[in-house]
């Protein structure tokens, strides 16, 4: 019984000094500034650094695109119309392929495809879908007069 009347007794609390004061607030918190200052530079450093790297690079990668590819590499708005001729190119011979054939599964197949690649000739000939474009108010300047008919 003793034993157990031993262990049931909670052990006195050490009185401890309080964690917190004003004094060691005040200067947990000009640490944390002092942190987030530190690591705020240290982005801004690796930014800066990793934009020169790429300044450096950027002649690098059309040589290396270039002999990766076999051909010099093509400036976006060159790349895009002539995706946008290829395009209508593989449209136009699907159409073809439509007429020609008979059996549904092809015919759906083939439907399906020129879907696709009308979504992929609208974006590259930069048309919005319907209702997703507002049009812009006529200029103040303009009017337009309209002459009665007789």
């Amino acid at each position: 019984m003793e034993v157990l009347a031993e262990t049931q007794q909670k052990p006195a609390r050490a009185s401890l000094p309080h964690a917190f004061t004003a004094a060691n607030a005040a200067e947990n918190a000009r640490k944390a500034v002092q942190a987030r200052i530190r690591r705020k530079a240290e982005q801004e450093q690796a930014i800066a650094q990793a934009k020169a790297d790429l300044e450096l690079v950027k002649p690098l990668l059309g040589k290396a695109i270039e002999l990766a590819t076999g051909h010099a590499s093509v400036p976006d708005s060159e790349y895009r119309l002539q995706r946008l001729a290829r395009t209508r190119e593989q449209i136009e011979t699907l159409d073809a392929q439509l007429l020609a054939t008979d059996d549904p599964r092809a015919i759906k197949a083939i439907t399906d495809s020129i879907r696709n690649l009308a979504e992929i000739e609208r974006i590259l000939a930069g048309r919005p879908l319907p209702g997703s474009h507002r049009p812009t108010k006529p200029k103040s300047g303009t009017v337009q007069s309209f002459e009665p008919s007789e």
